[in-house]
């Protein structure tokens, strides 16, 4: 007999076994309370894994979550954890468009945001699309993905009367925020500048 004790609540539980030469794992998968998919891993009375994302496969050797980012562009981000003895360990992680090409906007109100959301999950070819040609030109893509440093989240602005500011978040414990200005010139960025 063990014990665990399920971080919330999960609805419609299901088992499933799989056995190796040496091993024998128990998936338990479910649905959370926002309708994401779970997955607990036991392997020999010992927790394994617990995860939930928006989709989840799984197979004996392999586990594959797909989660959506909610974002202008459609992204999702896929994880692949693999079996390495009686551990499934994370294996790959990349982003997807869940539609052919990524979504663009051409409002200028919303550039600034769908350019951040571009850099966040490191699609730097999406986020040149919101440069101006002089901008392409003159940063590399590293110079775009380290730009803002290790950001946490990003915000709107909403305690400024400046159009185009978005707030950075940095630290886990004590946030810091920096503005960034964002300049628009026919519908692409001319111009990112820190106003703290």
């Amino acid at each position: 007999m063990f014990r665990y004790t399920l971080k919330e609540k999960i609805q419609n539980l299901s088992c499933e076994i799989f056995r190796d030469n040496q091993n024998e794992f128990l998936f338990f998968h479910g649905k959370t309370q926002k309708n994401q998919d779970y997955l607990l891993i036991f392997c020999n009375f010992f927790c394994n894994l617990e995860i939930w994302g928006d989709i989840i496969e799984t197979s004996e050797n392999e586990i594959k979550i797909l989660n959506y980012q909610n974002d202008i562009a459609r992204h999702a981000i896929i994880q692949t954890y693999s079996k390495v003895t009686q551990d499934f360990v994370l294996s790959d992680e990349y982003t997807v468009c869940l539609d052919n090409e990524p979504k663009t906007v051409c409002e200028d109100k919303l550039i600034p945001w769908a350019f951040c959301e571009a850099v966040n999950i490191s699609n730097i070819k999406l986020a040149r699309q919101y440069l101006s040609d002089e901008l392409n030109t003159m940063l590399s893509d590293e110079h775009i993905k380290t730009f803002f440093g290790d950001f946490d989240e990003f915000k709107w602005n909403k305690y400024s009367l400046q159009e185009n500011t978005i707030c950075f978040l940095y630290g886990h414990r004590e946030k810091t925020c920096k503005k960034f200005l964002f300049e628009i010139s026919q519908n692409k960025i001319s111009n990112i500048s820190c106003l703290d």
